[in-house]
């Protein structure tokens, strides 16, 4: 493969080369003049126009930092919650040591367990009660947990499933069994008889449903292939903890699976005490009530004219995952019954809440500030109040309001309830007495606030597209968590997800839920083939004729058992391992079918699609997914519980281990993907305390496998001296295997409690990190790119981002909760210095985005100081003891990022923002005069300039810079025409231009006369609703091309950009970076060669050749006459460079050309020829292929005063021509000066004052060398009325100010 790839390259090489070695005939079929001046320069192109965005979105800096692990400071809790009900599928070869212990309960001797095919084979070598035991079963104290099997055969006495609460090996006490036995069902239980059911054949599924504890007791269900056939009421034989065991009395029995499934029940409020999980609290007024708990109820009587209640712990991820709480109130005697979702402090702080219940008989709702109470329709009690919470979005949160079941209100961006995970108060007012039957909690995590739960509409959002795999087309619409599809006759209408990042090396679980279906099925599609109108390589799962289904591409069709909606429908879709991946599905939880290494989804990354087929309409509730690679239990032979403590040495919380049980093994966590190389040392650290431990910490580095006594590590450490209080402990290890997917583990052995956090695998071989912490391939990448300038730390981040979170020891930076897009926890690894340090070292200049939307003007300007104070202010010694006395002088600052879009926190008008904006820069510029400032522009995938005239009317005076963002086509419409799309995104920067030419006369005519520039901090291709990620392909590179052409030309009113973005954000990002390395995009290789081939000199460039019409799509209007070429000419200040940057958008023809240079003295014969270019224009460079596409560089001879050049199809080219103009020093001052029409004024005076004047040319231009500084151009001629351009910085190249026009 590797040979054929490198002989196809070669072949593309010498075609390329070929057809640029051709002189092309200028009288021939879409011929092309394209004249140069080389003598007359039109402007300065300054270094920013390539500048690029480091927006910051996910843990260690968009991964381009070295730090190995995630969720250093277990912000997020995965040990439990990312738990797969699947215990174990037996898809290996030998049994998970880390999930089971070969165990006998009695006499009796070992037997032998064998894993093959998917199964477990448990034989005994005598009669008794050899088997295998699992760790722990988890949540058991408060829900009801399922411990299923399947018994796919037994050969002797019988085969057991025991639920196990006893000490191990040779205790057999605390169990309740369900057998087969004889051909009978039976269960065994300590102290109880034996129960004999009716008969039972194999294969069959024993399940046994453990409820909660009441007290000392416990209720078990025992269901048989799903019937219920038993019941055990009042069993006190099973403690706080149980395990599950397999057995045979003799004989082998063979199994095919365990699942654990927990219910939702977050307290049952059984027996006669109040649980842990509840504390009885006060949170207003003064007297106290009472709460007692009996009969499955908790009663609360409240104190008069208080708010006194039980208040629960806080619930884990509700600050980054949908939550929904169901509370059943009986009954209330008084004023209310309230559930109240509470994000105060605790007792005594009635603040910061959302509460739902009853009062008065009817349904009422309470904020915290009043606005959006609600009171509804009459409740009868008993009822179920259900309140289903948003995590805090940028914007708040989201709340709506069940009543058994029925939607009754609806509360958006709120922020009643702040970020942190919040807790549950139930009470009723004064001495209101309510009591309260349950309270369950239910949880999803979504990757975005609006895609993934269906919000929004009534068109599907930009994460969706519409596709048929098969026939005809249906229609979508998305409302209030709601996507209905409808189908059309035979055929397979429906939305497709963007592909699932790296989900050919990850395990990743998708779920969706489906609310109803009307007509043939619904379906889950696990989809990894090209697109529209190819049904293949796929696997579904779904609803039909109300049974489960699951259909593959090559898989045998599989009939379930009935269910009814809704429904979740989950599909745990493992890692493709060579030759399959393992596929397991869930319906509402429970296993319910598996394929093991089935290649109907092949390798390569695969994307969700939801359908019903023909004229199926389905209703969804959401559709998401998520990596099952966090934190997770680990361990053998040991027993240990697990939880989180809110007493974290960084954040909220730490992990928790309770080893209850040592035997021989150990006991902790792991976090996989960890990617180590041989022979190179890392640092590994962790911050550790402990209390009853007797021996030392263990760290492994080694294979993504369980636990096990013979595990073969690739390195190892121990960490000794593990006291009560937080302590840092760090060593070197070197592994002696490259693994880019290896785990960490972190634990003991022995009984006692271990609290982790902060855990950290730093590279130290220069091979992998660089320059304090950074990821070596992405500087290498970086300084290759060589940018202009870099955005920080965003984009929308920057609206959310503390600076103050970010400096210092990196180990005590607070966790950031970012919640934008995806709401998630992260490390503040990355801060203002190392983001500088980074700058400084490659040469770059950084310029920072401060918090408008968040933060307040103090903060901004405190800031400034930190980064450009002397050690005598108060933040500049701050710097110096972080390490930094050399003020990092940085010169630009942005203030907010798209401060008009409802996206934004803290969104608003423009006359608001510019008021605002005025007072953050004054506070800023109070700490350094000397900075520069970038406003926030209007919203640039329209022409509408009322946002741009508000703010540059109010603010004009005290900005450098106005900022806009392109992104465009956006939008796409369901049967969008591929070629369509591509004519308008590769005309797109023709629109743009348009709209830059509005944007400058706007600033024109409001700016005072200041010399304001359009910033250009955001820009690309940026496409929703389509399926092939095209901002990655080549058609996204011409139209980022097109772009950076169009910005080089606009050296007059664009001095500073930033492509978005850098690295792992979007498919924008340029370089992509993961365990296994790294790629660029062709985005990538155009700006590089932008960076590369371009010089100071901006030179008057002329076309005559084809044009064509680019079609209306997104927010592009229809544009007529977009020239086939794009093409901007620059040149060295020596005059010994020239270099032509074209663009050709044909499709599908290559475009001939004649190139007529002048002023250029001497040409070379000879011309360098750079190309990037494919031979499809949606090609990409994907993990599987991440050199497809690349620069091509040649040679081309027979260059002149006038030479022919073919310009390949779907192209981006550099022609690189040895000149020998004439020499322009720099700095120098070149602009322009015209009518209010546009047209040239000649010999106009251009007076820059300190004897630097000049005349215009016959074209309007002026041409004035003058040293670095600030000027004031004063420019008149007799007739026209004088006027002055201010505040013009002429930097060591030189500057273009805006146009002056007079009249």
């Amino acid at each position: 493969m590797r040979t054929r790839y490198l002989l196809r390259t070669l072949l593309i090489l010498c075609i390329v080369a070929m057809s640029a070695a051709v002189p092309g005939s200028a009288s021939a079929a879409g011929a092309n003049t394209i004249s140069i001046d080389a003598s007359a320069p039109v402007g300065v192109v300054q270094p920013g126009v390539t500048g690029q965005m480091m927006e910051w979105a996910t843990d260690g800096m968009n991964e381009s930092w070295a730090e190995r692990v995630k969720d250093r400071s277990f912000e997020t809790e995965r040990v439990s919650s990312a738990r797969s009900t699947l215990y174990d599928g037996f898809t290996g070869t030998t049994l998970d040591a880390s999930k089971w212990q070969p165990t006998s309960l009695d006499t009796a001797p070992a037997g032998t367990v064998t894993v093959s095919g998917g199964n477990v084979a448990v034989a005994g070598s005598t009669p008794g009660r050899f088997g295998i035991m699992s760790n722990t079963v988890p949540d058991t104290r408060y829900a009801t947990v399922s411990v299923e099997t399947k018994i796919v055969s037994y050969s002797g006495t019988n085969a057991v499933l025991s639920v196990y609460g006893g000490t191990g090996a040779g205790d057999f006490s605390h169990f309740a069994e369900f057998a087969i036995e004889g051909g009978s069902l039976k269960v065994f239980a300590d102290g109880q008889p034996t129960w004999v059911g009716g008969a039972a054949t194999t294969p069959a599924t024993l399940r046994i449903d453990v409820s909660g504890l009441a007290g000392s007791a416990r209720t078990l269900n025992f269901f048989y292939n799903g019937t219920l056939v038993h019941t055990l009421s009042g069993f006190t034989m099973l403690p706080g903890t149980y395990r599950a065991f397999l057995y045979g009395w003799t004989g082998t029995v063979t199994a095919d699976y365990l699942a654990q499934t927990p219910d939702a029940t977050y307290d049952a409020f059984e027996g006669t005490a109040l649980s842990p999980r509840w504390t009885p609290t006060r949170l207003e007024g003064a007297t106290n009530g009472s709460v007692s708990v009996s009969a499955g109820k908790v009663t609360v009587t409240g104190g008069a004219n208080s708010r006194y209640g039980v208040l629960s712990d806080h619930i884990r991820n509700s600050a980054v995952d949908w939550t929904t709480i169901d509370a059943r109130l009986s009954s209330v005697s008084g004023v209310n019954g309230l559930l109240n979702i509470y994000g105060g402090t605790g007792a005594g702080d009635f603040t910061k809440f959302m509460e739902f219940g009853v009062e008065g008989g009817v349904a009422r709702v309470f904020t915290s500030d009043g606005t959006g109470n609600f009171t509804g329709s009459a409740v009868s009690l008993p009822a179920t109040f259900t309140v289903q919470i948003s995590p805090y979005w940028s914007n708040g949160r989201l709340f709506r309001f069940f009543v058994n079941g029925v939607k009754v209100h609806e509360l958006a961006t709120r922020f009643d309830v702040p970020a942190p995970d919040f807790r549950l108060f139930l009470y009723g007012f004064g001495a209101s007495t309510t009591s309260w039957d349950y309270v369950n909690v239910r949880q999803v995590h979504m990757l975005d606030r609006w895609d993934n739960h269906f919000e929004g509409g009534p068109g599907i959002s930009a994460a969706w597209t519409n596709s048929t795999l098969a026939g005809g087309w249906g229609t979508s619409s998305m409302s209030n968590s709601q996507l209905v599809i409808n189908g059309a006759a035979n055929s397979r209408y429906g939305i497709m997800s963007a592909p699932v990042g790296e989900s050919d090396v990850y395990d990743y679980t998708v779920e969706a839920k489906l609310d109803s279906v009307t007509g043939v099925n619904g379906l889950l599609n696990i989809y990894g083939g090209t697109g529209r109108g190819d049904f293949s390589k796929y696997l579904e799962f779904g609803v039909e004729a109300g049974t489960l289904r699951v259909f593959g591409d090559g898989v045998t069709p599989w009939t379930g058992a009935a269910i009814s909606l809704p429904a979740v429908l989950r599909i745990e879709v493992g890692r493709w391992n060579g030759t399959g991946r393992n596929v397991n599905f869930f319906a509402n939880g429970r296993l319910v079918h598996s394929l093991t290494n089935t290649a109907a989804v092949p390798n390569g990354d695969y994307s969700a699609f939801l359908y019903g087929f023909g004229t199926s309409v389905t209703q969804w509730d959401y559709l998401t997914w998520w990596r099952t690679d966090g934190w997770t239990e680990d361990g053998h032979a040991d027993q240990a519980t697990y939880s989180q403590d809110r007493t974290g040495f960084n954040g909220a919380y730490a992990q928790r281990v309770d080893i209850t049980q040592h035997t021989t093994g150990r006991k902790g966590v792991s976090q996989g993907a960890i990617a180590v190389t041989a022979g190179r040392s890392y640092q590994v650290s962790a911050y550790l305390k402990q209390s009853g431990l007797s021996t030392p910490v263990t760290v492994t580095l080694g294979p993504d496998i369980g636990d096990s006594p013979s595990y073969p590590a690739y390195a190892s450490t121990t960490f000794t001296g593990v006291g009560a209080g937080w302590t840092k402990f760090t060593a070197t290890v070197t592994p002696s295997t490259t693994d880019p997917y290896a785990k960490l583990f972190i634990g003991t052995a022995s009984t006692g409690t271990l609290w982790i956090d902060m855990v950290g695998v730093m590279p130290l071989d220069p091979a992998e990190v660089t320059l304090g912490g950074w990821r070596k391939d992405f500087v290498d990448h970086l300084t290759a790119l060589k940018p202009g300038a870099i955005r920080w730390p965003g984009g929308i981040i920057a609206d959310s981002y503390t600076f103050t979170d970010g400096i210092g020891s990196r180990d005590n930076r607070p966790p950031m909760h970012y919640n934008q897009w995806d709401a998630l926890w992260m490390t503040n690894d990355v801060g203002t210095d190392e983001i500088l340090g980074l700058g400084e070292a490659l040469g770059i200049p950084v310029y920072l985005n401060v918090n408008w939307g968040r933060g307040t003007a103090t903060t901004a300007a405190n800031w400034v100081e930190y980064t450009n104070g002397s050690t005598g202010t108060p933040y500049g010694a701050q710097r110096a003891a972080n390490g930094r006395s050399q003020p990092w002088a940085v010169r630009t600052w942005e203030i907010g990022n798209e401060v008009w879009g409802s996206w934004t926190p803290g969104w608003t008008s423009a006359a608001n923002y510019a008021a605002s904006y005025n007072t953050f820069r004054d506070a800023m510029a109070a700490k350094d005069a000397t900075i520069a400032f970038i406003a926030e522009g209007g919203d640039g995938t329209n022409n509408d300039q009322a946002w741009n005239t508000t703010v540059l009317t109010t603010s004009g005076s005290r900005m450098d810079h106005l900022s806009i963002h392109y992104y465009s086509p956006q939008p796409l419409p369901a049967q969008y025409d591929s070629t369509a799309v591509y004519q308008a995104s590769v005309g797109a920067p023709a629109v743009i231009a348009d709209r830059m030419n509005t944007a400058t006369d706007t600033i024109l005519a409001n700016g005072g006369g200041r010399d304001i520039k359009i910033a250009v901090t955001e820009h690309n291709a940026m496409y929703f609703n389509e399926e092939h990620r095209r901002t990655r392909t080549v058609e996204g590179a011409l139209q980022e091309a097109g772009l950076l052409n169009l910005f080089m030309r606009r050296a007059d009113v664009n001095e500073l950009n930033a492509a978005s973005a850098l690295v792992n954000f979007w498919d924008g990002s340029a370089i992509r970076l993961a365990n296994r390395g790294s790629f660029v995009t062709p985005g990538y290789l155009v700006q590089k060669l932008v960076a590369d081939r371009h010089g100071p000199l901006l030179l008057p460039t002329t076309l005559s050749g084809p044009t064509y019409n680019a079609p209306a799509l997104g927010n592009l209007p229809a544009r007529a006459n977009i020239p086939m070429l794009d093409i901007t000419s620059t040149r060295s200040a020596d005059g010994t460079k020239l270099y032509i940057s074209v663009i050709n958008r044909d499709p599908s023809a290559i475009q001939t050309s004649t190139i007529n240079l002048t002023g250029a003295g001497t040409i070379g014969s000879t011309a360098t020829v750079s190309t990037v270019n494919s031979a499809g224009y949606l090609d990409q460079n994907t993990w599987q292929n991440p050199t497809l596409i690349q620069t091509a560089t040649s040679t081309i001879t027979g260059v002149g005063a006038t030479f022919d050049y073919n310009f390949p199809a779907h192209s981006y080219t550099v022609l690189t021509v040895n000149i020998g103009a004439s020499a322009i020093s720099a700095p120098i001052i070149i602009g322009r000066v015209t009518t209010t029409a546009g047209a040239a004024i000649p010999a106009a005076t251009v007076d820059a004052g300190g004897g630097i004047t000049g005349t215009t040319d016959t074209n309007g231009y002026y041409r004035l060398p003058a040293p670095t500084g600030t000027y004031s151009l004063t420019v008149s001629k007799p007739g026209f009325t004088t006027k002055t351009r201010t505040k013009v910085e002429v930097s060591s190249l030189g500057a273009t100010p805006l146009p002056v026009r007079l009249s």
